[in-house]
């Protein structure tokens, strides 16, 4: 953010700012400070909240290819990455950009702060797609809870975030798709994902969750595709994954999950891959698989 008075400039990281907004002010004359307030006019407009990602993920060592990212001068529609419909940006995918770079003696970036909470202001954002990204530090924000448009959120193999998911994910209705495997999360799966009727396919898996798989998964009416393996999981298998009616593959292996597989499993018609090997499970199979 940029307060301007007539005080001496000094350089701070990749901003220029006034000493006397280090001295203890947070306000400017004319307008609050904001974070990505890039032109001090009490605004952050999505071009400015696109450069502060670029700022907040050491958007100075992405590449040539997206050097264009830093001035809020050129339109957001024509930058590397993004994809706008009628003028409002649509998509972001960022597969191809270092973000959070290592230096070349191995050393992590110093200048990360992960996805800012500002994202939360791309109101038209369907996709964000950022997966494989490994050096990409911090958590996911809760803000994604505000963008209702979403369709597809795919941060897996982001393996250096922390934190847990926010419950604010299940206010995203529209979501198809929700990739979260090996992003090195932890806590407890809030209950609220399992209330996204519109969800195909759901991937939670290699994270460190603690806690069991809530009981409302058979909300997932539409999911055809679940996977949470590997994220040490106890407890049992809900009883309401009979409920699952679109289900058709399901992998829960290398967890903790105890007990009996419930006999409503078969009611899962289109069930046609169940891997859960690696548990301690316990009793007979369903006979209800038998007919499916």
């Amino acid at each position: 953010s940029r307060c301007f008075d007539d005080s001496p400039s000094q350089r701070i990281g990749n901003s220029s700012v006034r000493i006397s907004n280090i001295l203890g002010r947070t306000t400017c004359t004319t307008a609050e400070f904001l974070y990505a307030d890039y032109n001090g006019d009490g605004q952050v407009t999505q071009r400015e909240a696109i450069r502060f990602l670029f700022e907040q993920t050491d958007g100075d060592r992405w590449g040539s290819a997206y050097s264009n990212w830093e001035n809020v001068e050129m339109n957001e529609c024509g930058l590397k990455g993004i994809t706008c419909k009628h003028g409002q940006v649509s998509e972001i995918d960022l597969t191809f950009a270092p973000l959070c770079p290592p230096h070349k003696n191995g050393m992590p970036s110093v200048v990360c702060d992960g996805i800012p909470s500002e994202i939360g202001l791309l109101t038209n954002l369907e996709v964000l797609n950022l997966n494989r990204r490994d050096h990409l530090r911090g958590s996911i924000p809760t803000e994604l809870g505000l963008l209702k448009r979403l369709r597809i959120v795919d941060l897996s193999r982001c393996s250096s975030l922390t934190g847990t998911i926010p419950s604010e994910l299940g206010n995203l209705r529209n979501l198809v798709e929700l990739n979260l495997s090996d992003c090195g999360l932890s806590g407890t799966i809030p209950s609220e994902i399992f209330e996204l009727g519109n969800l195909e396919k759901l991937n939670l898996s290699l994270n460190n969750f603690e806690g069991s798989i809530p009981s409302n998964l058979g909300n997932l009416k539409s999911v055809k595709e679940l996977s949470i393996s590997r994220s040490y999981l106890n407890g049992k298998l809900p009883d309401s994954i009979g409920m699952m009616n679109a289900l058709e593959n399901l992998e829960i292996y290398g967890n903790l999950l105890t007990g009996t597989l419930p006999e409503s499993i078969g009611k899962c018609g289109f069930l046609k891959r169940i891997d859960l090997f690696n548990n301690r499970l316990s009793g007979t199979i369903p006979a209800s698989l038998s007919g499916l």
